[in-house]
């Protein structure tokens, strides 16, 4: 559901960065948020309503490579960036009733590596460790389970907390030093028998970053937003697949109150199976592309695989 989204605040006036406003201005971070500069990934069916008392454990895993870079105002840059990176998230979740309100508060734990980056042609070191974990709950304000024309429609906040590795001198960072909040809502809706359309969307806010080298000054970004949709068919017996699209923008970035020329504009194309392997276990592979991308880097290729676990509330 994750899809874990890096950026690299590296800016010059220039076509290219050199090694010294790589240095200055540089900083990489990784979030869900998750997200935008953070985008909150949504896989299918994530916002279908389990009873309370059920349980479920997921562990992500993704990988994602990337040849460009869009800088706003000098234009896309290939030969000499690069990054690729590879994102593993343990989530834990558990459905409770709040006043006749299905809710199910949850927590996630990203770690991973971001490796191979290249500013410039210049080699980056690579950050390996802990991303900044996150809190969140779905309220569900529509839960209508019904065989063919399910209904559901619920919001979510998120909160990710500064607590991964991160090292303000470095240029690349798994965690972040910065707070984020992100606000989503989630439609699903059976129109015939086996499908199903969803549709979700977000808003995440961040705190201020310092960057380092050898002047600090304060990294602000603005609001970004993320919208999402599906149409998933179950085309046999516990196998859904399903194609999407994303859309993120927003989130411009400045340094010391200056345009840095990236920002979170990006589509991607998106296209999953999804197979339960008995009825508590199922495992899913996606496939994603980027393009038209404005200020930040291309994703090229991404590949998530998810296993999910649910434990029944007689369980």
């Amino acid at each position: 559901m994750f899809n874990l989204i890096t950026d690299f605040l590296r800016s010059t006036r220039g076509y290219l960065l050199s090694r010294r406003a790589a240095a200055t201005y540089a900083a990489a971070s990784i979030m869900l948020a998750a997200s935008p500069a953070s985008a909150i990934d949504v896989d299918p069916g994530d916002y279908t309503a389990l009873p309370p008392g059920t349980s479920a454990f997921l562990m992500y895993g993704q990988y994602a490579q990337r040849n460009s870079i869009n800088v706003i105002g000098t234009g896309t840059i290939g030969q000499g960036y690069e990054l690729d990176s590879a994102v593993g998230i343990a989530r834990f979740v558990h459905w409770i009733d709040i006043a006749g309100i299905t809710v199910d508060p949850q927590v996630l734990i990203p770690f991973g590596s971001l490796y191979n980056g290249r500013l410039a042609g210049s080699r980056v070191p690579s950050s390996t460790g802990l991303a900044n974990p996150i809190v969140a709950a779905t309220a569900w304000l529509i839960n209508k389970p019904d065989p063919v024309y399910a209904t559901y429609f619920g919001i979510t906040p998120f909160f990710s907390i500064p607590l991964g590795k991160f090292d303000r001198n470095a240029a690349l960072n798994i965690g972040t030093d910065i707070f984020q909040a992100t606000l989503q809502a989630g439609y699903i809706q059976g129109f015939a028998p086996k499908f199903h359309f969803e549709f979700y969307g977000d808003a995440t806010f961040s705190t201020d970053s310092r960057v380092g080298g050898l002047v600090r000054q304060s990294l602000q970004q603005d609001p970004s937003y993320q919208l999402q949709s599906y149409v998933r068919y179950e085309a046999g017996d516990g196998i859904f697949l399903t194609a999407g699209h994303s859309y993120t923008f927003g989130g411009d970035q400045y340094i010391g109150g200056v345009r840095n020329g990236l920002r979170t504009e990006a589509h991607q194309l998106r296209g999953i199976v999804q197979a339960f392997l008995d009825p508590t276990t199922q495992i899913q592979v996606g496939l994603f592309h980027e393009f038209g991308v404005r200020g930040g880097f291309a994703q090229d290729l991404g590949v998530r695989v998810r296993y999910l676990k649910i434990f029944s509330a007689s369980n």
